[in-house]
């Protein structure tokens, strides 16, 4: 294992979440959305030769289908029927078509029927609040997918911070995806602080530092899924929207003509979740081939995106959709309006969090 932190907390392989090996040969691991599915193999104890029996896991999440991290997830359930030689079958279920993200995560916590699932960060808020952390606004300040995928490690100051809030709660923390930059986007160009006054901007539902945000900025957030967001621009119920360009491209390009790169004001991703109960009554070795299987796909996954939003701009750029980035003056105007989200934010997250976060953010 790479960068073991201490016995018995979560160390970190690859980009995978998981928990060190007792003698006794469990594994208490990262998060895994998982819970107990009929005829799945139970703890094996060390020095037995139980037979290997089949798994299936459900996934759940509200991703669309057809975006990356949608496809790399399948990708990971291919990758893991392959090496179980078809002995575990994953199959998820994109667009919230078994659950919304909060129902997910409350079957979880109490181990519910539903094995696993990709939760947007805002909506595990409501099982960790200090979670809503990575919603402060320009708290990567490279703006990049390495950079914040450090912020989320569980080797580092914060990540590790967080990832000691999951304790007790019920479900596993196995990994991290990351989704992305969020440009704003319109059916007007937003180019400055004061275009985006008064506007009705539709924003992931669940987080405190997101609304509060939004309000900085002088507009209203309105909490609206990523399936209904191109209805509700349509219908006048929100006037621009936060998401990734590749959802830009595939959601709303026909609604919104003008997006705005605010130079980092949210990076985002998603947690890869579990049933504490499910991920415990596997066995040790299926615990590793999942937690492998995983670690390769969220590197892979990672390695994609920034070549995902470009080509997804491209795309955007040919049909005639202009994108606007904020001038370095604007950008420091978006930064003062925001400083008060970062004053109040320790009530939410805890003041030893925000602390942690600031060291690492410069603010």
């Amino acid at each position: 294992m790479i960068g073991e932190r201490t016995k018995n907390r979560t160390t970190r392989v690859g980009t995978v979440w998981r928990r060190r090996v007792s003698a006794m040969g469990s594994l208490v691991a990262a998060v895994v959305l998982v819970a107990a599915c009929g005829g799945q193999g139970g703890s094996k104890a060390a020095g037995s030769e139980s037979v290997a029996k089949s798994i299936t896991i459900r996934l759940s999440t509200e991703s669309p289908t057809g975006l990356l991290f949608t496809k790399e997830i399948q990708a990971w359930g291919d990758l893991l029927n392959k090496r179980s030689k078809g002995r575990i079958t994953v199959k998820v279920y994109p667009d919230g078509q078994l659950y919304k993200d909060s129902q997910t995560l409350q079957l979880m916590s109490s181990g519910g029927p539903v094995e696993m699932g990709l939760t947007a960060l805002a909506t595990t808020t409501t099982l960790v609040p200090a979670v809503s952390v990575y919603d402060l606004p320009y708290l990567d300040p490279t703006g990049t997918p390495d950079g914040w995928m450090k912020l989320v490690d569980p080797d580092s100051k914060l990540g590790g911070k967080i990832h000691d809030q999951f304790q007790g709660k019920g479900v596993e923390l196995l990994g991290s995806w990351y989704v992305g930059k969020f440009p704003v986007v319109s059916g007007k160009p937003i180019a400055s602080l004061d275009d985006i006054k008064g506007q009705k901007v539709r924003a992931p539902g669940g987080s405190a530092i997101i609304e509060a945000t939004m309000k900085a900025l002088g507009a209203t957030p309105v909490a609206v899924s990523p399936q209904e967001a191109p209805s509700a621009l349509q219908q006048g119920l929100v006037s621009s929207a936060f998401g990734t360009y590749p959802y830009w491209l595939g959601s709303l390009k026909d609604i919104a003509k003008y997006g705005t790169d605010t130079q980092g004001l949210f990076n985002s991703g998603q947690f890869i979740l579990a049933s504490e109960s499910w991920w415990k009554s596997l066995s040790s070795s299926d615990q590793k081939l999942i937690n492998d299987a995983l670690s390769d796909i969220i590197k892979d996954e990672t390695t994609k995106v920034e070549s995902a939003e470009k080509d997804a701009q491209d795309s955007l750029k040919a049909s005639g959709h202009q994108l606007v980035p904020l001038s370095s003056s604007e950008t420091r105007r978006w930064k003062d309006a925001t400083k008060s989200v970062w004053d109040h934010a320790g009530s939410i997250v805890g003041e030893d969090v925000l602390k942690i976060a600031r060291d690492s953010s410069g603010r």
